[in-house]
């Protein structure tokens, strides 16, 4: 019970500080408010990772936080690339996602974009695997032991992703506007899409496994590599709003939908039969 307390006192802390802290920022840089107030709740909770993993009782050990050895981290980085790969052939066959005749590909603007992006889905990927596959994973294990903490968890994540606030107009700012936006992008969770959820929650598990096997900085690559590759095929390509192919991806970020979770599942097969195989070989 002392891991759920700390972990509600530590998101009401930085729903709270992030809320004043995006107040006193408004109108000193050029950023929408609602953008404005994600990042900086972004912030202060991964300032508070390491606070929050020392108030739970929680080492490094357990965690999962151990040296990282920069030059294997290729292995899962590229996994990531490899796996992403054919659901984003998928939407270029079908004509899905086309390309973006606006985009310079050898221009020094592009160029930079990249580093930005690279840079952003490492931080991204560090992030939230320290929170939810290394402090969460770690803190509800305790309790229920491997299974039920993966299950949690990556309910926590899937959910986690529909914490959207709305638009408001930069002279309507008070210090407690960032509360009413983080209790209003909470009720998001419950409209969510079903098929975005499911993808994001697959994917959650599947890092909880990963894990559990390869240890915490392979599921840092592997997200890094999701994020990257999602972003960049997105910034090189347009939707086509009229094609009938919709359907195989949801509201969320018009990529993780229904193509995502077939193409989980046929992993988590693969998976399963790998492991089978290598109990009990052939011959």
């Amino acid at each position: 019970m002392k891991g759920i307390r700390l972990a509600g006192f530590y998101l009401v802390a930085v729903a709270f500080g992030g809320s004043i802290l995006a107040w006193l920022l408004n109108g000193m840089v050029d950023v929408e408010y609602e953008k404005l107030l994600s990042r900086c709740v972004l912030l202060l909770a991964a300032a508070g990772l390491w606070p929050l993993a020392r108030a739970s009782g929680l080492g490094a050990a357990e965690i999962g936080i151990s040296p990282a050895r920069g030059g294997l981290l290729w292995r899962p980085y590229l996994i990531g690339v490899l796996t992403t790969v054919p659901l984003i052939l998928l939407f270029v066959v079908v004509e899905f996602r086309v390309a973006d005749v606006r985009v310079v590909v050898g221009s020094w603007g592009f160029f930079g974009l990249l580093v930005v992006i690279f840079v952003s889905a490492w931080l991204v990927g560090l992030f939230e695997e320290v929170l939810f596959r290394g402090v969460a994973y770690a803190g509800v294990r305790r309790l229920t032991g491997d299974a039920g903490a993966a299950l949690v968890t990556s309910l926590l994540y899937a959910a986690a992703h529909f914490f959207r606030g709305s638009a408001v107009p930069g002279d309507a700012v008070h210090w407690y506007t960032g509360l009413g936006e983080v209790v209003a992008a909470t009720m998001n969770v419950a409209r969510a899409d079903w098929d975005s959820f499911l993808a994001l929650t697959l994917i959650g598990l599947l890092l909880c496994r990963v894990r559990r096997s390869r240890g915490l900085w392979w599921c840092v690559a592997l997200h890094a590599a999701w994020v990257m590759c999602v972003r960049l095929f997105k910034e090189l390509t347009v939707r086509d709003l009229l094609s009938p192919y919709q359907v195989l991806v949801g509201d969320y970020d018009h990529f993780v939908g229904l193509a995502a979770v077939v193409w989980l599942l046929f992993l988590f097969v693969c998976l399963a039969l790998g492991r089978t195989f290598r109990r009990h070989p052939a011959g």
